[in-house]
Order: C-alpha cells, then sequence, then structure tokens
C-alpha cells in the first residue's frame, strides 16, 4: 500500500504543475488532452486499487481533524454545486450530448466517507467530457472569458484543486497512518 500511496502523490505533484500550466499560459490542446486523459487515469487507479482497499478497512468510519476541516468547507462553499450548475447549462446548451453512464462500485457505501472523493471523481469525469465536446465542436470557447468552456474549465481546475489538497491532507494521511500499524 505504501507504494501506491507514494505513486499516487507522485501524480498529484504532476497534476498540480500542470494546473499551473494550464492557467499561465495559452491552451495546448494536445497538452490538454494529455492532462484530461492523465487525471482520468490516476482516478481510475484510485477507484480500482486505493479506494476499495479503504472501504474494506474497519477503521474507516470518519476522517481526522482535517478531514473534519474540508467537510465544513464543503457545507460552507458546496463546490459540488458549482460545478454541478455548470453541467446543467452545459446540457442546456448542447441537448443532444449524452454523458457516459458511470461505472458502478460494489464497495462503494453512500454512508462512507469515500462518497465525497468518489462524487468529485464523477464530476470531473463529467466536466472532462463536457471540455472534451467543446474541444471537437467549438474549440474558441475555451478561451473567451465569458464562454461556457473557459467556466467549465475553470470548474474542471478548481475541483481537481480543493480535490487534490483533500486526497493528500485527510485520505493519504489517514492511510499512512493506518498502514504503519
Amino acid at each position: 500500500m505504501k507504494n501506491l500511496l507514494d505513486e499516487l502523490e507522485q501524480e498529484h505533484i504532476w497534476i498540480e504543475k500542470e494546473i499551473a500550466e494550464l492557467q499561465n499560459a495559452p491552451l495546448d490542446k494536445t497538452q490538454f488532452l494529455k492532462f484530461l486523459n492523465f487525471v482520468e487515469t490516476h482516478h481510475e487507479k484510485e477507484e480500482k486499487q486505493l479506494f476499495p482497499w479503504i472501504a474494506e478497512q474497519t477503521w474507516l468510519t470518519q476522517g481526522g481533524p482535517k478531514c473534519t476541516y474540508f467537510m465544513g468547507l464543503r457545507l460552507d462553499f458546496n463546490h459540488s454545486a458549482a460545478v454541478q450548475t455548470a453541467l446543467k447549462r452545459f446540457v442546456l446548451s448542447y441537448p443532444d450530448f449524452k454523458f457516459n453512464d458511470p461505472e458502478y462500485f460494489t464497495w462503494l457505501q453512500s454512508s462512507s466517507p469515500l462518497s465525497i472523493p468518489m462524487e468529485e471523481h464523477q464530476l470531473s469525469s463529467r466536466l472532462k467530457e463536457c471540455l472534451l465536446y467543446i474541444l471537437d465542436c467549438d474549440p474558441q470557447q475555451m478561451t473567451e472569458d465569458q464562454s461556457l468552456g473557459k467556466k467549465l474549465l475553470d470548474n474542471y481546475v478548481d475541483l481537481l484543486k480543493i480535490h487534490l489538497v483533500k486526497e493528500r491532507d485527510c485520505l493519504f494521511v489517514l492511510c499512512r497512518q493506518k498502514t504503519q500499524l
């Protein structure tokens, strides 16, 4: 488990570096597609290797102090609601678009603390689908300040940033503590 956590943390560092580049440079379609695919692969690794292991652990009934802090942020600012609003706007703007059905995870219980990172993974995946669609049909929307594409891109980046911090400062910390016992 330690090796997997090390690998995931290294991937987080790469994702954070790419986010900084995304925010500070003109959008490079090839690099952006590489980034989107890497994030998707990273999330799949968490969903298929880390999260099922965590779900089997009896100690996972709640997080520690940092996790409580992030839950407070979620309740106060509800970052997911902004993403859901942007997704609804996208669906209204592109009525012919259909989302891929999400994979069902048998280990995921609605009361599990893992339901929060999984919800964020699902929102991230939906945003990725929207961004890819816009890149194909109207790439200029990705750079115009008030465009739907730019707002979706901003939502994607904001969601990823808070998600990565929560995993690094809460979930991974708990995992490391429990694997050292």
